[in-house]
């Protein structure tokens, strides 16, 4: 998980007024491990890339204009670790292809109590870049009362936010108060696009950490980080959602090789080969969350001890006094590639359809472009070529064959 200059930096370069044109996304095709069918997340994450037949006749889904509408909606969200003694929170920036709101859920997320972990959501966010998002907590959601209990953070509490859409286009976060079926979550990878937080406490160490962590389909033995910066060498291990219940060493399935001081991007990790721990299990067997911790290297070996050494050595970046964290859930698949293959083939479907519908075949080469009202039809072979020009009134009509030659030029 990024420091807020990191991200800042990297948000930078979306548009702050907008989006480009729109990422086309899978369609969510199942919930998590971790009890997210309940509420309606899959229900209403799956109506966002429903569609109907295009005025061309053809399968595309698109509009009258070759606009496809299973382009899914996407988005991104970084979120830092935030102070215990607050009860609003900053979410450092997030970008929305089609608007909406962030909501922070607390641990009961993973619990599959989706609609009670709402603990706050931001105020309406126009689509596009948007950087240090206050959110209020523990009031001002739509369709939920908090206790006297719920009025403010404990140090070490898990905070999630997620991107939520405005699928009914009223600016108003209707995902409680609708039990699910309005306002679902912006998805990747078949799952809701997320980022982990937790509560601490100011500290003054001058290390630091970075790290990025996409949802990702994988096979079940091993996960790739996207980027990981830290101020001096370690590792990232790898841990599952025991880690929100406290079993730190437990929890750890995974590490990455030792990594120099620095940046690094693209970092295969190898799943359940851990120094000191024990499994069951030698790969992963269903969808779930994953939580990335980078760790220094304390004794200086190039070895990560955390877990044999029963957390005395190598324990983990902090920021704000908890580790630094980021989250993502796996899409476990039989085959990587070839799941990667048919979306990559998705893709290009549903491009050759948007050309086929309004581009090359619609109003383009063959409807309205070069063979439509250009070449065939008002074009070369309408009213240029063989309509008004050469066989009309030019050539064979007025000009040669007309009033003056009497001869043909091009017949």
């Amino acid at each position: 998980m990024d420091d807020t200059n990191n991200r800042d930096e990297r948000a930078s370069e979306e548009s702050s007024d907008g989006i480009g044109p729109k990422t086309s996304r899978r369609t969510f095709l199942s919930a998590s491990a971790v009890g997210l069918t309940t509420a309606g997340i899959a229900a209403s994450s799956a109506s966002v890339a429903a569609g109907g037949d295009d005025s061309n006749g053809d399968d595309s889904n698109g509009d009258d204009n070759g606009h496809d509408e299973e382009d899914e909606p996407f988005a991104t969200v970084e979120f830092s670790n935030q102070m215990a003694d607050e009860n609003t929170v900053v979410v450092n920036s997030t970008v929305l292809s089609e608007g909406g709101f962030v909501a922070i859920h607390d641990a009961r997320l993973f619990e599959g109590k989706v609609a009670e972990s709402v603990v706050g959501v931001s105020e309406y966010l126009e689509a596009g870049a948007h950087y240090s998002v206050d959110v209020d907590l523990f009031t001002g959601v739509p369709g939920r009362e908090f206790s006297d209990e719920e009025s403010s953070l404990s140090e070490g509490d898990p905070l999630v936010a997620m991107p939520h859409l405005d699928t009914n286009d009223n600016d108003t976060y209707d995902f409680v108060s609708s039990g699910g079926s309005e306002d679902g979550p912006y998805v990747d990878n078949g799952h809701p696009v997320v980022d982990l937080g937790l509560a601490g406490m100011e500290d003054d160490e001058d290390s630091f950490a970075l790290l990025d962590f996409e949802n990702q389909c994988t096979e079940g033995e091993e996960v790739e980080l996207d980027d990981v910066t830290l101020s001096e060498g370690g590792f990232v291990a790898i841990h599952d959602a025991r880690l929100l219940e406290g079993q730190v060493t437990e929890s750890v399935i995974g590490v990455s090789e030792y990594l120099e001081a620095g940046e690094h991007d693209e970092i295969e990790v190898e799943l359940f080969d851990v120094e000191g721990a024990d499994f069951d299990d030698d790969r992963l067997y269903s969808d779930q969350p994953l939580i990335p911790m980078p760790h220094y290297d304390t004794n200086d070996n190039e070895t990560y001890d955390f877990v044999s050494s029963g957390g005395e050595e190598d324990g983990p970046f902090t920021e704000n006094g908890q580790a630094v964290v980021d989250l993502g859930f796996a899409l476990v698949v039989e085959d990587k590639d070839e799941y990667e293959d048919d979306d990559e083939d998705e893709e290009k479907e549903k491009h050759e359809k948007k050309e086929n519908g309004n581009g090359d075949n619609g109003n383009g080469d063959n409807g309205n472009g070069d063979n439509g009202n250009d070449d065939h039809g008002n074009g070369d072979n309408g009213n240029d070529d063989h309509g008004t020009t050469e066989n009309g009134t030019t050539e064979n009509g007025t000009t040669e064959n007309g009033t003056t030659t009497h001869v043909s030029t091009s017949n």
